[in-house]
């Protein structure tokens, strides 16, 4: 039986998560006005909805949550750069999530951006898309699932 590579991944144990909740502090204490991982409730919320997003993140999550000091993060870094890099990176999209980090850091998050009655001729001003329309189209039609 094959498994759907963009299912999202079954939820963390919770022995998992107690432990990821330390290598978060590891990665994003709290300084500067900052609050710590633990203080958004990064695992709980947060690292779900990214691996819900991304579920190929999930085995590398779990992967880090083995470690518990900082010695540890690093003996994995050192042996699997690879598998670090992208917990982390899971984490500290967790962590960048949450309304108060991102208010703290000056970012509101998207929002819509309309486009003004006369943007599209400023951007034809200088006839920038004339070599695209001469060329034609270029496109590869795929194939039908």
């Amino acid at each position: 039986m094959q498994t759907d590579p963009h299912a999202p991944p079954p939820p963390l144990p919770d022995d998992v998560r107690a432990r990821l909740v330390v290598v978060a502090d590891l990665l994003v204490p709290a300084g500067d006005g900052m609050p710590a991982a633990s203080e958004v409730d990064l695992v709980e919320r947060w690292l779900p909805r990214v691996l819900a997003a991304d579920p190929s993140l999930d085995p590398d999550v779990r992967a880090v949550a083995a470690c518990g000091t900082w010695a540890e993060l690093e003996a994995l870094h050192a042996r699997d750069a690879t598998t670090f890099d992208r917990a982390a990176w899971a984490i500290v999209c967790a962590y960048t999530m949450h309304p108060r980090v991102r208010k703290r850091m000056g970012y509101p998050g998207q929002g819509p951006s309309p486009i003004l009655p006369d943007e599209s001729e400023w951007y034809l001003r200088d006839d920038i898309l004339a070599p695209v329309r001469e060329r034609g189209p270029i496109y590869v039609a795929t194939p039908d699932a």
